[in-house]
Protein backbone atom coordinates (compact mmCIF):
# COMPACT_ATOMS: atom_id res chain seq x y z
CA UNK A 1 0.00 0.00 0.00
CA UNK A 2 1.87 3.42 -0.86
CA UNK A 3 1.02 6.13 1.41
CA UNK A 4 -2.01 8.44 2.40
CA UNK A 5 -1.62 11.94 0.84
CA UNK A 6 -3.65 13.59 2.84
CA UNK A 7 -4.97 17.57 2.56
CA UNK A 8 -7.16 19.49 5.30
CA UNK A 9 -10.27 21.16 3.84
CA UNK A 10 -10.89 24.44 5.08
CA UNK A 11 -14.36 25.51 4.18
CA UNK A 12 -17.80 23.37 3.06
CA UNK A 13 -17.05 24.81 -0.46
CA UNK A 14 -13.86 22.75 -0.28
CA UNK A 15 -15.39 20.12 0.66
CA UNK A 16 -17.82 19.64 -1.79
CA UNK A 17 -15.59 20.75 -4.42
CA UNK A 18 -12.56 18.40 -3.28
CA UNK A 19 -15.32 15.49 -2.75
CA UNK A 20 -17.08 15.83 -6.61
CA UNK A 21 -13.29 15.61 -7.86
CA UNK A 22 -11.82 12.35 -5.96
CA UNK A 23 -14.99 10.43 -6.01
CA UNK A 24 -14.96 10.41 -9.80
CA UNK A 25 -11.55 9.21 -9.85
CA UNK A 26 -12.11 6.62 -6.94
CA UNK A 27 -12.47 2.93 -6.70
CA UNK A 28 -13.91 3.00 -3.40
CA UNK A 29 -14.58 5.13 -0.79
CA UNK A 30 -14.51 5.25 3.57
CA UNK A 31 -15.94 8.14 5.25
CA UNK A 32 -16.44 9.02 8.89
CA UNK A 33 -18.80 11.51 9.84
CA UNK A 34 -20.23 12.91 13.11
CA UNK A 35 -23.74 13.47 11.31
CA UNK A 36 -25.11 12.74 7.83
CA UNK A 37 -28.01 14.38 5.84
CA UNK A 38 -29.45 14.31 3.14
CA UNK A 39 -27.95 16.58 0.46
CA UNK A 40 -25.44 17.06 -2.66
CA UNK A 41 -23.01 15.08 -0.82
CA UNK A 42 -25.36 11.84 -0.70
CA UNK A 43 -26.56 12.93 -4.39
CA UNK A 44 -22.59 12.43 -5.46
CA UNK A 45 -22.29 9.48 -3.38
CA UNK A 46 -25.23 7.50 -5.46
CA UNK A 47 -24.30 9.13 -8.72
CA UNK A 48 -20.36 8.00 -8.04
CA UNK A 49 -21.34 4.31 -7.51
CA UNK A 50 -18.71 2.71 -6.32
CA UNK A 51 -18.28 0.63 -2.84
CA UNK A 52 -18.92 3.15 -0.02
CA UNK A 53 -18.18 1.91 3.62
CA UNK A 54 -19.41 4.82 6.50
CA UNK A 55 -19.29 5.33 10.07
CA UNK A 56 -21.58 7.71 10.51
CA UNK A 57 -22.73 9.46 15.08
CA UNK A 58 -26.42 9.92 15.72
CA UNK A 59 -25.31 12.25 18.44
CA UNK A 60 -27.71 15.39 19.12
CA UNK A 61 -30.46 14.17 17.09
CA UNK A 62 -28.61 15.56 13.80
CA UNK A 63 -28.36 12.26 11.58
CA UNK A 64 -31.49 11.97 9.72
CA UNK A 65 -32.72 8.30 9.41
CA UNK A 66 -33.50 8.83 5.74
CA UNK A 67 -29.66 9.76 5.22
CA UNK A 68 -28.78 6.70 6.94
CA UNK A 69 -31.06 4.45 4.71
CA UNK A 70 -29.54 6.24 1.39
CA UNK A 71 -26.24 4.93 2.79
CA UNK A 72 -27.26 1.47 2.96
CA UNK A 73 -27.89 1.24 -0.23
CA UNK A 74 -24.34 2.28 -1.29
CA UNK A 75 -22.62 -0.26 1.35
CA UNK A 76 -21.71 -0.52 4.65
CA UNK A 77 -22.93 1.66 7.36
CA UNK A 78 -21.82 1.26 10.89
CA UNK A 79 -23.64 3.62 13.13
CA UNK A 80 -22.50 4.91 16.45
CA UNK A 81 -25.23 4.87 19.06
CA UNK A 82 -23.29 6.55 22.16
CA UNK A 83 -25.37 9.07 23.22
CA UNK A 84 -24.54 12.63 23.80
CA UNK A 85 -23.56 11.37 27.64
CA UNK A 86 -21.17 9.02 26.28
CA UNK A 87 -18.92 11.30 24.62
CA UNK A 88 -19.08 12.88 21.33
CA UNK A 89 -18.11 10.80 18.14
CA UNK A 90 -17.17 13.80 15.24
CA UNK A 91 -14.73 12.62 12.72
CA UNK A 92 -15.35 14.38 9.27
CA UNK A 93 -12.34 12.16 7.52
CA UNK A 94 -12.76 11.12 4.44
CA UNK A 95 -10.41 8.12 2.41
CA UNK A 96 -10.52 7.82 -1.18
CA UNK A 97 -8.98 4.95 -3.19
CA UNK A 98 -7.37 5.28 -6.31
CA UNK A 99 -5.82 1.79 -8.10
CA UNK A 100 -2.89 1.38 -5.48
CA UNK A 101 -3.49 4.87 -3.98
CA UNK A 102 -5.10 6.22 -1.02
CA UNK A 103 -6.12 10.11 -0.48
CA UNK A 104 -7.89 11.11 2.85
CA UNK A 105 -9.42 14.09 3.26
CA UNK A 106 -9.92 16.00 6.84
CA UNK A 107 -12.39 18.77 7.06
CA UNK A 108 -11.58 21.01 10.39
CA UNK A 109 -14.59 23.60 10.76
CA UNK A 110 -17.58 22.33 10.53
CA UNK A 111 -19.46 22.19 7.34
CA UNK A 112 -22.53 23.67 8.65
CA UNK A 113 -20.62 26.74 9.67
CA UNK A 114 -18.11 28.09 7.88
Amino acid sequence: MKPINPKFLLTAGDLQQEFAALLNRADSVKIAAAWATLGIQIEMLENARIPTEVVVGKAFNLTHPDAIESMRSLGKVYVDERTDKQGLFHPKFYLFKMGDQYTGRFQVPSATGE
